[in-house]
């Protein structure tokens, strides 16, 4: 009996460890690791690991979070080289990202629709850690790109 009570014990245990973790993002594995492919939880802040399954996260796909809402923030680890088209499009609610410098690239409509990032405002310009994002002043023909920009999305 006391052996059943504790293999019973161990299982819960070992359930309430599981179910800690969060299960809502996705992976497709790619070659060099994998990248995040979507999300399905419902937390407001979201870590991104820098591994999984032993291998790299090195990036976030293609409309991974496309118009999910209540999304606060999300932590980049330094594996992340890019981000894909529409990655984050229309997450309304989104407040704060960071782009680690190993961010090679940003691809089309990344941050579209996320009308609530604290951009860095300089010059007409959005930038988030370095990198020009989007245009605040629409009507503008010309722009001076500030210096330490990363790249331009």
């Amino acid at each position: 009996m006391k052996k059943i009570i504790a293999i019973l014990a161990v299982l819960v245990c070992l359930l309430f460890i599981v179910s800690c973790k969060d299960k809502g993002i996705e992976y497709t594995a790619v070659e060099g690791g994998y990248i995040v492919s979507g999300y399905s939880g419902d937390r407001e802040e979201i870590k991104i690991p820098s591994k999984h399954e032993g291998e790299s996260v090195i990036g976030i796909g293609e409309k991974a979070f496309y118009g999910i809402e209540g999304i606060r923030e999300v932590s980049l680890p330094e594996s992340i080289t890019y981000i894909g088209a529409e990655a984050f499009y229309g997450c309304f609610d989104l407040e704060s990202i960071n782009l680690p410098k190993s961010v090679e690239r940003v691809e089309t409509g990344a941050f579209d629709g996320c009308s609530f990032i604290n951009f860095d405002r300089v010059g007409g310009c959005n930038y988030i850690d370095g990198w020009l994002i989007s245009l605040y002043d629409k009507d503008q023909t010309t722009i001076d790109v500030r210096d330490g920009t990363i790249g331009i999305y």
